[in-house]
């Protein structure tokens, strides 16, 4: 083999590792992206059967919580809801009869937040 075929070679090569690494990384981000999906779409299911924002439409709840996933609150509010009874709406107020506030429970979302921050 000669020099010159040697030398082409080890950049065709390093181009073709340099391709692969970035198909890699952007099928690694989508994983991801999809994964954070999956988690916030569960997210919602469970609020919707605790009966949490039930005022707000399905696509408002999943904004939101896209929301807190960038803002990286997704975990403690995931844990919120776990540790919800229901019938809350995570704005400040006790939902009443078809989930709209009666304000018997005026506690607003960042004492609410911080409550579960602090563990109890």
């Amino acid at each position: 083999m000669k020099k010159e075929d040697l030398g082409d070679m080890l950049v065709k090569s390093a181009a073709l590792l340099r391709r692969v690494t970035q198909e890699r990384d952007d099928a690694l981000t989508k994983v991801a992206a999809l994964e954070k999906r999956q988690r916030i779409e569960k997210v919602a299911a469970e609020m919707k059967a605790r009966g949490i924002h039930t005022h707000l439409s399905q696509e408002d709840v999943l904004a939101d919580l896209e929301k807190k996933a960038e803002a990286g609150q997704l975990d403690m509010f995931e844990e919120a809801v776990k540790l919800s009874s229901g019938g809350m709406n995570f704005t400040g107020t006790q939902s009443g009869a078809g989930g709209k506030g009666t304000g018997s429970s005026e506690v607003s979302g960042a004492a609410f937040a911080s409550t579960i921050l602090q563990g109890g």
